[in-house]
């Protein structure tokens, strides 16, 4: 059996399609996807959840997860507009750094996310 690379990388691509309530998780070093039901937690009658902004429930640019926000170990960049698909949406990027034996973790962990929302599809 081979050794572990522990100096590399790995990145995940993470979809979520609200629409169908289905969530992919795409591994590309393995090749390997996985399809996920979704949690309905969305708006209900037009309304955001208790302590949601109408963005957040929607998955707007404020969607965000609120230690994201008040973590000092994550940065926040932004990645500007882009046209996908011909749908224009605005990047986001959230940089947050593990420290060192912070999870048990002998090397620091650095998780990287981006969030791109559309306003004309609110989503």
């Amino acid at each position: 059996m081979g050794e572990l690379a522990v100096d590399q990388p790995h990145s995940f691509v993470m979809i979520h399609d609200p629409v169908a309530g289905k969530g992919f998780l795409l591994n590309p070093d393995k090749k390997v996807a996985h399809v996920m039901a979704l949690p309905n937690h969305g708006p209900r009658n037009g309304k955001a959840g208790k302590g949601m902004s109408a963005d957040a429930a929607s998955g707007g640019p404020d969607a965000i997860d609120s230690a994201e926000t008040t973590n000092s170990n994550v940065t926040k960049e932004s990645l500007g507009t882009q046209t996908l698909s011909g749908i224009s949406a605005q990047g986001t990027r959230f940089t947050r750094l593990i420290p060192a034996g912070n999870i048990g973790n002998d090397k620091p962990i650095t998780v990287t996310r981006e969030v791109w929302y559309s306003p004309d599809l609110q989503m």
